[in-house]
């Protein structure tokens, strides 16, 4: 009968191998390969039945999204109890993914001891004697061996038992490439037996003293004995010459004859194979993969395995069994876990290929071996970092470190924006970066402005990285802060031009005199002055011949200036100016009247200057509550004549009074 399973055109699923048998307290692990055949994403999930869920571990992620073609494996590894009996299950596999669904079947054969009636009680015996340590000794105690050819060391045992005793026989302190030994000895009761350990280091071993011991151990027991010795490695022996050239003489003793033995026939190397596959590709997300190694006995006798990875690092797999002991044309299957680091630094891509060695523990020189690829695919990454986050000064220089972290050589693109538009980059194109390498850029801003005097001004700057052609995603934003800072900034250019009109007046005092800088100073005091002078006594109002209001002084005074007088009442000093005595100033401020060109009325729609100040009441001294802004408003009321000016009420959301015209005749508030 046919057992026909569902298999999806859109999943593959396969197992290998499809059956196994065991002993009781054994494991078996079964290889799942699973394959996205369609041309979407998948997630998959995983089913077994027909085995016990105490028996079985499934190493599957079932969160992870497989892309079209990408082929991904699990280990099903299964443990029977030591107390099953003999029986075959049939179980069965299934992996499901976005209505697609496939299966395949496993048989797992467990081999258990026939369980029969107890038999009746044996009578009872008297408890037999523990079996002693044997008598070990060693011939020669000491080996020296010369850079070539073997050395024989001859282990003697001795049962000091009541019977026939089985004994196995170790070696410590040397390398295991090193010796070839028996790995067991029978002794009869009361006998001696000669074990041979053939000594043949490499040829690179360094040229001193190794200790090491030999371990016999009884198999019925454990008791066991050992005994010391030493190998010293040496030069190739050369032959002395006396002192005359010729050949010193030697004393040769007469040795016993060697008994003749046969040769022992080298042990046959195992079978090994490696599955599901050999080369093993790893991309993008991919961070294990699961492998078979089948190790066959081909010899004809008990033997134990070592099995090794060589050629990659210890950090990319994982052997969980690195020994075995399989019967004559046993064979055992042995998980190995690959973890390469794909995509690191440490690992660019490309193809790394590996040896798995088993090596027979009676003859390490008869081994065998089986290859295999780990592909890892490119990926490319980096990491940037900037420095200083925030600079000051006319140009400044920032630092982006740029390391290449991926597994393929890397070129970056660098790009530099300001929000104003304001500031000026300046960088050497990036160079082309190879699988953990560095470069540091150096980026130098400045800005479009005034660098000569000003105050400084802050600048938010952005340093864009991104791989060549890749997408927005890829890039790495970096924000900074550049302050620029003019040459000279506003206190020191106040500074200056205080520094600038001394020296200009030390220069006229020694260049002109004393008596036209006198002159000089009261001309600069009159131009500076538009307000009342105080002056003692005289009932005579003058005008300063360089403007301003008019002012008292006695009339000597006036006369020796020079000044016009204007006769007033000799006995009393009037308290107010006499407005006869108020001239129209050639230079100054605007007359009290307003502008008849402007035509400023209550009601009228009019703009207020950027600089207009809008004060709580008309008045130069009244408070100053806002400014004008070239904000739009409308006169509510006016006009006033306070301090010489005509003042205006202005609701242009902030309610107050502005001048029409400043002192210096400016138009404050225009029409719209």
């Amino acid at each position: 009968m046919t057992n026909r399973l569902p298999q999806s055109p859109l999943l593959g699923l396969t197992i290998a191998p499809d059956s196994q048998h065991i002993e009781p307290g054994e494991q078996a692990v079964f290889l799942l390969s699973i394959e996205n055949k369609s041309r979407e994403a998948q997630t998959q999930s995983l089913e077994i039945a027909g085995l016990s869920q105490d028996w079985y571990r499934v190493d599957f992620d079932a969160r992870r999204r497989v892309f079209p073609g990408e082929q991904r494996s699990a280990t099903l590894l299964v443990s029977v109890p030591r107390s099953e009996a003999s029986a075959i299950h049939q179980f069965t596999v299934t992996v499901r993914a976005a209505g697609a669904e496939s299966s395949v079947a496993g048989t797992l054969e467990v081999r258990g001891a026939v369980v029969a009636p107890a038999p009746p009680p044996p009578p009872e015996q008297p408890a037999e004697a523990p079996v002693p340590p044997p008598a070990v000794s060693l011939s020669p105690q000491e080996v020296s061996w010369q850079g070539q050819g073997e050395e024989v060391l001859r282990v003697n045992v001795r049962n000091n038992g009541e019977k026939e005793t089985s004994y196995k026989l170790s070696i410590q302190g040397l390398q295991r490439g090193w010796f070839t030994a028996p790995s067991g000895l029978s002794v009869p009761r009361g006998q001696v037996r000669t074990a041979e350990v053939r000594i043949h280091p490499s040829a690179r071993a360094s040229q001193r003293d190794y200790a090491f011991k030999v371990i016999v151990t009884a198999e019925e027991g454990g008791a066991r004995s050992e005994v010391e010795s030493r190998l010293r490695v040496g030069a190739p022996a050369e032959s002395p010459r006396a002192a005359g050239g010729g050949m010193a003489p030697i004393s040769v003793q007469p040795e016993p004859a060697p008994t003749p033995r046969a040769q022992a026939a080298p042990v046959l190397p195992p079978e090994v194979t490696l599955g599901p596959r050999t080369t093993f590709h790893f991309g993008t997300g991919d961070v294990a993969a699961q492998a078979i190694i089948t190790v066959q006995n081909r010899s004809r006798l008990i033997e134990g395995y070592t099995i090794a990875i060589e050629g990659i690092a210890e950090e990319w797999y994982d052997l969980p069994m690195t020994q075995v002991r399989l019967e004559p044309g046993a064979s055992a299957q042995v998980p190995l876990r690959l973890t390469p680091r794909a995509g690191g630094t440490a690992v660019p891509s490309g193809e790394y290929r590996f040896r798995v060695r088993v090596a027979p523990h009676s003859f390490p020189d008869s081994f065998a071996e089986v290859g295999g690829v780990i592909s890892i695919a490119g990926v490319a990454a980096f990491d940037a970092r900037l420095t200083p986050v925030q600079t000051a000064g006319r140009k400044e220089k920032f630092k982006l470190t740029l390391l290449n972290t991926g597994g393929v050589p890397l070129s970056l693109l660098i790009e530099g924006s300001d929000p104003e538009g304001m500031c000026t980059f300046r960088y050497p194109p990036p160079p082309n970066l190879e699988p953990g390498e560095q470069a540091v850029v150096p980026i130098w801003v400045g800005a479009r402005r005034n660098g000569f005097a000003g105050q400084p001004k802050a600048l938010d700057v952005q340093f864009r990285v991104a791989p060549a052609g890749s997408t927005s995603t890829a890039a790495r934003t970096f924000n900074a802060r550049f302050v620029h800072e003019p040459f000279l900034s506003s206190r020191m250019l106040s500074l200056s031009a205080l520094f600038a009109v001394l020296a200009m007046v030390i220069g006229m005092i020694f260049v002109l005199g004393t008596s036209k800088v006198s002159h000089a100073f009261t001309v600069i005091s009159c131009g500076f002055d538009d307000d009342y002078r105080e002056f003692s006594g005289g009932p005579v109002l003058v005008r300063e011949k360089c403007g301003g209001a008019p002012i008292p002084c006695q009339k000597g005074f006036c006369a020796a200036i020079g000044e016009t007088v204007v006769p007033t009442t000799p006995t009393a000093r009037p308290s107010t100016p006499s407005p006869t005595a108020v001239a129209t100033p050639t230079t100054g401020p605007p007359a009290c009247v307003s502008a008849p060109d402007i035509g400023l009325a209550v009601g009228r729609n009019v703009t207020l200057r950027e600089d207009a100040r809008i004060r709580a009441d008309a008045g130069v001294n009244q408070q100053i509550v806002g400014r004008g802004n070239n904000r739009p408003g409308v006169v509510v009321s006016g006009p006033k004549c306070v301090d010489n000016l005509v003042w205006w009420e202005v609701d242009s959301g902030l309610r107050g009074w502005t001048a029409e015209r400043d002192e210096n005749g400016v138009q404050l508030i225009l029409p719209r």
